[in-house]
């Protein structure tokens, strides 16, 4: 057993992704022991309209650096890294007041729908300045991770965590409804953002990044392919995972959208917080894999090895006790979300390995191929929901239809992406 950790720990790879996930487990630990008090101090309907409008700020959040954030990591000096991260940070700024612009004007236009939905639509002020610290963690992460900071982004994991469900509790119990879950949310990014923003100065060495407009340009013409491709691959796997919650609330009740956000946000934590570590490392060690000539076919193996473990026993609790472990964590009135996460289990497993090698492709100079990709998951995913919702009129065989649709197509996408490591392995012999 210690000659098998000491050759687990004895890869730089691997020592990296167990410093993320020890700050992610931490962190989801916190998640985990304050959701069952979270779930009694909102409704079903809080959680509507909390995940119908983080789901516009995820989509919007996407486009807001328009992908050049990702390239921070790719090239190698650090003063170019610099230009790459002043780009990303501009950008961010100038979507962030627009969106602002857009909503206001949204706001005036809408001024007389009813008092229900002005109160939301008050909610939705938020959303720029959601954008603006979001992408703001983006980017310094990503310097971060050129920099193999991997214990700050670990601590900044439990700080966020910590916050924002202290901040959820805070407020719910002062019974101020839904905009709990926003202040929350809204507060704990601002400190993270913070917090990395000093990691991210203290990293800078002995220049300063400034706002050179000259190398700006540089950079974004190098790296245009990023926004050109990347951002609508981007926007398209997002709408994958984010719009169904758009097809729900046409169809059904925010009582149904809550539910099924609910489910979903009790899903996805886990899963992507523990992804977001193996991705944040396979994509900076597979880059600098790539550019030494060494084959990406073992890290890309490890890496789906990896995830299918963590994944699958989440699926089978899931499909096997879902209703029932919803019900006695979150309360009896979340039992039908246990019954969604249920259905949805395999869909969402699946992706989540999925999500683990998804910037490959980007690695080895497909973007718009796994743009292409992504247009079909898309028509594959919201034509099984359509099925089951217009011809069966039931959720929940749309949601049955998603998860065995999904998981065909996902197997085909891997095929794919392993043919590409393996011909460039090829290629490079």
């Amino acid at each position: 057993m210690k000659k098998h950790l000491q050759k687990i720990l004895s890869t730089e790879f691997n020592k990296a992704v167990i410093t993320l996930l020890s700050g992610t487990a931490l962190a989801q630990l916190i998640t985990f022991a304050l959701y069952p008090f979270i779930s009694r101090l909102y409704t079903p309907a809080d959680f509507g309209v909390f995940g119908l409008i983080t789901s516009i700020l995820g989509i919007v959040a996407l486009v807001a650096t328009t992908r050049y954030e990702l390239a921070i990591i790719l090239p190698a000096s650090d003063e170019e890294a610099g230009h790459v991260f002043s780009l990303s940070l501009l950008i961010n700024l100038i979507v962030s007041a627009l969106s602002l612009l857009v909503i206001f004007l949204f706001f005036i236009l809408m001024d007389d729908m009813g008092a229900s939905l002005n109160q939301h639509k008050k909610i939705l002020f938020l959303i720029p300045v959601l954008v603006f610290f979001t992408s703001a963690s983006n980017i310094i992460q990503n310097w971060l991770i050129r920099k193999k900071d991997y214990k700050t982004l670990s601590k900044s994991k439990i700080i966020q965590s910590f916050l924002n469900n202290g901040l959820i509790i805070i407020l719910g119990w002062l019974s101020i409804g839904v905009l709990g879950l926003f202040y929350g949310l809204l507060v704990s990014l601002m400190v993270t953002v913070f917090y990395l923003y000093n990691k991210f100065i203290k990293s800078t060495g002995n220049y300063r990044i400034a706002f050179d407009t000259v190398a700006m340009k540089r950079v974004a013409k190098k790296y245009i392919d990023f926004p050109k491709a990347n951002t609508f691959q981007a926007l398209s796997e997002s709408f994958q995972s984010q719009g169904i919650i758009f097809f729900i609330s046409y169809y059904f009740s925010m009582q149904i959208v809550g539910l099924y956000s609910f489910a979903l946000r009790i899903l996805m934590a886990p899963l992507y917080f523990f992804v977001n570590s193996f991705t944040q490392v396979f994509y900076q060690t597979a880059s600098e894999q790539y550019a030494q000539g060494i084959s990406l076919v073992p890290i890309l193996k490890k890496t789906v090895s990896n995830l299918v473990l963590l994944a699958f026993p989440l699926m089978v609790l899931l499909m096997t006790a879902g209703p029932s472990l919803f019900s006695f964590v979150f309360g009896e009135e979340w039992r039908e979300s246990g019954v969604y996460a249920r259905l949805l289990a395999p869909y969402i497993c699946i992706d989540f390995v999925r999500y683990g090698i998804s910037q490959l492709p980007i690695i080895l100079g497909k973007v718009r191929p796994m743009f292409y990709w992504s247009l079909i998951g898309n028509i594959v995913l919201f034509s099984s929901l359509l099925i089951g919702i217009l011809f069966f009129n039931d959720l929940k065989t749309g949601f049955m239809m998603v998860s065995c649709a999904m998981t065909v197509y996902f197997g085909l996408l891997f095929t794919w992406i392993y043919k590409l490591a393996k011909n460039e392995r090829n290629r490079q012999a």
